[in-house]
């Protein structure tokens, strides 16, 4: 991913789901759609690990949920309103579960049969926040992040593909 036009400084650590102290060292930012297989993929190989570091107090992350209008990532926006908004641990569980049946309700027709498979199959309570969105949408777009996944720490921007490697050589620093 080219990141030279992106600029982080545009990105702030409380418009999002917070999750961990605010006395943590290191502050992750992830811009994500859960419709997007990719920014699934970042929270199965990573979420472990991010939790332990949390739960250490070492890692606050800030979970900003991108609402894409674009085909596909669009019906993620819909799922988006079914995520807490105050209350980190519960919106990393409900996360997983929506990453876990992600290709089911990302392949329902309307969005009236997401909305329906959230509140009766997945057992969740809307939580939409129209400010919540707009300042979010506001901000990429300020620092010019148009990808999801997108990640931030210390400035240092990232995607997805980053080695395990390579991110605990950067939650170190």
């Amino acid at each position: 991913m080219d990141t030279s036009s992106m600029n982080a400084t545009f990105l702030n650590h409380t418009t999002g789901i917070v999750v961990g102290q605010d006395t943590a060292p290191i502050k992750l930012i992830e811009l994500i759609n859960v419709r997007c297989p990719f920014c699934k993929k970042w929270h199965e190989d990573t979420n472990t690990l991010l939790m332990k570091l949390v739960l250490e107090g070492k890692l606050q992350r800030c979970i900003k949920l991108y609402d894409k209008d674009k085909p596909g990532l669009d019906k993620g926006n819909i799922m988006h309103r079914f995520i807490s908004k105050t209350d980190g641990p519960l919106a990393i569980e409900q996360l997983t579960s929506i990453y876990n049946t992600q290709d089911i309700w990302g392949n329902l027709e309307t969005f009236d049969a997401i909305s329906n498979y959230a509140k009766n199959e997945l057992k969740l309570e809307e939580d939409y926040r129209k400010n919540f969105s707009s300042t979010i949408q506001q901000e990429a777009t300020a620092a010019n992040i148009p990808f999801v996944p997108t990640m931030v720490i210390n400035n240092y921007i990232f995607d997805q593909s980053i080695s395990l490697e390579d991110l605990l050589d950067l939650l170190d620093k």
